[in-house]
């Protein structure tokens, strides 16, 4: 006699075309993907593709929040840890230490340099925020071939329309003295460099914000310049000078057209761009810690500007200022 097993009918899900599947699935929350790639090959090829991560941004189904990039340890550590509201969700190992003042975004990433003491790597790493995975990018150039086997630091970066600007920072083993002018862009559909006009002043440690199709370099070390460059007559301005000098410790973030120079120490500087005139934020920050060395960064989300501390403390500036 002859008997026969019987099998259990594969799920009707893994019949569907890849592209019909990744709508199904583009709704379970991030958090959950690691067990939906366990439940077959299928699942994982999907929810692991990058494609996947894209649709589920177009959908609206993507994660908003703020993804943050730190030094796991000392300048003597060895690894970036990447966190979020649930903590360590990513290491990236090796021999880098992140550049705190030299981030920016397209939306979906978050560029940021790294260092890797004494070695001169001047890596540029991109962090996917949907999908919390990380890859390097590209590498800085050398544009100062006194300096080329040193970092580059103190520099400003901004991403605009597909495109990655490096404006100004410093070379040499020793600070001040290296100050550069140089203005490099990275493309990211051809993966190549172009120089393009330097800065009217050289300069380091400043703070930078995208505004339209311009970018802006505000202040630096032993500087109050605004300088201001047109990314399509490729042509440089000055502006309005600062009324306080703004150098490290300084982040600039954009919000509602206007720049806002937000430092560890003092008030809140403002550059409308449309009165060419600058202002000073009424309060003092309620993170001032005198003459104390504190971490921070700063951003907009939602609308709002954003500064939380190395200690995890978070700040939100009112709509009201």
């Amino acid at each position: 006699m002859t008997t026969h097993t019987p099998t259990t009918p594969a799920s009707p899900l893994l019949a569907l075309p890849d592209d019909v599947l990744q709508r199904v699935l583009v709704g379970v929350p991030l958090d959950d993907h690691y067990t939906t790639a366990l439940v077959c090959r299928t699942f994982r090829a999907v929810v692991t593709s990058p494609q996947f991560h894209a649709v589920r941004r177009r959908s609206g189904f993507a994660e908003r929040g703020i993804v943050s990039v730190g030094s796991a340890d000392t300048l003597g550590g060895s690894r970036i840890r990447i966190v979020n509201k649930s903590g360590v969700v990513a290491r990236i190992a090796g021999p880098l230490h992140v550049d705190r003042f030299a981030s920016t975004t397209d939306g979906a990433r978050l560029f940021f340099t790294t260092l890797c003491y004494g070695k001169g790597c001047d890596v540029v790493l991109a962090v996917d925020a949907s999908s919390r995975r990380w890859r390097q990018f590209t590498t800085l150039p050398h544009t100062d071939t006194e300096h080329t086997d040193t970092e580059q630091r103190y520099h400003c970066i901004e991403w605009h329309n597909g495109c990655l600007y490096v404006a100004g920072g410093w070379r040499g083993a020793s600070f001040p003295g290296g100050n550069v002018d140089s203005l490099d862009v990275f493309t990211e559909a051809t993966g190549s460099w172009a120089n393009l006009p330097p800065m009217p002043h050289a300069a380091a440690m400043a703070a930078s914000g995208i505004i339209g199709n311009q970018l802006f370099v505000a202040g630096g070390y032993q500087l109050r310049t605004l300088q201001v460059y047109d990314i399509a007559t490729r042509t440089w301005t000055l502006r309005a000078q600062l009324p306080e000098a703004r150098a490290y410790g300084t982040h600039g973030v954009v919000l509602d057209g206007k720049l806002f120079l937000i430092h560890q120490h003092s008030r809140t500087l403002v550059y409308d761009p449309q009165s060419d005139r600058w202002t000073a934020e009424k309060y003092h920050t309620p993170w001032n810690w005198g003459d104390d060395e504190h971490q921070f960064h700063a951003c907009v989300h939602e609308g709002q500007i954003v500064v939380f501390l190395m200690d995890g403390s978070a700040f939100k500036r009112a709509a009201d200022g």
